[in-house]
C-alpha cells in the first residue's frame, strides 16, 4: 500500500502542469507617430511574449473625454517554450482635431480562467494644426525603400538612409555575396517614416556587399562596396 502511494505521488508531480512564465513588454504606439489635424490615427498595442500560443479572449475600447480606455485580456498556454512572439491589438480613432489625447491600456493575462498577471500602460499624444498651404512645406511621404548609402564606395563607415511605409516589426542587416549576414543594423519595431542607420566595417574585409531591409512581406536590397 505505502509503495502505491509513493508511485502515485511521484506521478502526480511529474504531471501536474506548471504556470508559465510571463514577462511582457508592452509598447503603445501612435500612426502616423506625428498625427496633425484631419489625419486618420490609429493606436496600436504590442505585447512581446517570451512564449507562443496566447490567445486574445476579449479586447474592449472605450473613450472618455479625449482618452482611450483599452481593456485587454491574453489567455496563456498551458505550457511554455522558448519562442519569443508579438501579439497586437489597435484601435481606429479616425480623424482627429488638434489637442492633446490619452491611452490607458489594461492587460490581464489568463491561465485556467484565474488571472496569472496584469499590467498597465499609459501614453499620450498630441495632434497638431494642419500645415498651412501657403508655407509651401509638405511632408514627405514614407516609401519602404532603402534610399541611399553615403559614400558608396566607402571606406570604414557609411550612413545607410531607409524608410518604411507603416509601422511595425522591421529589419535592416548587412550580407556579404556568400549569403552570410555580417551586420545587423537593426531589429525591431519602428515607427513608420524615414530613418538613418550608421555601418561601422572597419573589421569587415573590401569587398561588395547587401544591405536587405524586411518589414513584414516587403524586402529590399541594395549593393554596396567597401574598399579599404
Amino acid at each position: 500500500m505505502n509503495r502505491f502511494l509513493t508511485l502515485f505521488t511521484v506521478v502526480f508531480i511529474v504531471l501536474a502542469p506548471e504556470l508559465p512564465a510571463f514577462e511582457d513588454i508592452f509598447q503603445i504606439e501612435v500612426d502616423p507617430a506625428d498625427p496633425v489635424k484631419g489625419d486618420d490615427v490609429s493606436t496600436v498595442i504590442w505585447v512581446s511574449c517570451p512564449t507562443d500560443g496566447y490567445e486574445w479572449s476579449d479586447q474592449q475600447f472605450n473613450i472618455d473625454d479625449n482618452t482611450l480606455i483599452a481593456e485587454l485580456v491574453l489567455i496563456s498556454p498551458e505550457a511554455a517554450n522558448d519562442v519569443m512572439t508579438e501579439y497586437q491589438a489597435s484601435y481606429r480613432w479616425g480623424e482627429l482635431e488638434a489637442g492633446e489625447y490619452h491611452v490607458n491600456a489594461y492587460l490581464t493575462v489568463e491561465f485556467r480562467d484565474e488571472i496569472a498577471n496584469r499590467d498597465t500602460m499609459f501614453a499620450d499624444f498630441t495632434v497638431s494644426e494642419s500645415i498651412s498651404v501657403t508655407e509651401e512645406f509638405e511632408k514627405p511621404p514614407a516609401h519602404f525603400s532603402i534610399s541611399s548609402a553615403y559614400p558608396n564606395p566607402f571606406n570604414s563607415s557609411t550612413q545607410i538612409e531607409y524608410g518604411l511605409d507603416m509601422s511595425g516589426k522591421a529589419s535592416l542587416e548587412v550580407y556579404d555575396i556568400s549569403g552570410r549576414m555580417v551586420a545587423s543594423l537593426f531589429d525591431g519595431y519602428s515607427a513608420r517614416g524615414n530613418h538613418v542607420a550608421q555601418w561601422n566595417a572597419e573589421d569587415v574585409p573590401t569587398g561588395l556587399y547587401i544591405l536587405r531591409l524586411e518589414a513584414g512581406v516587403k524586402v529590399d536590397l541594395r549593393k554596396i562596396t567597401l574598399v579599404k
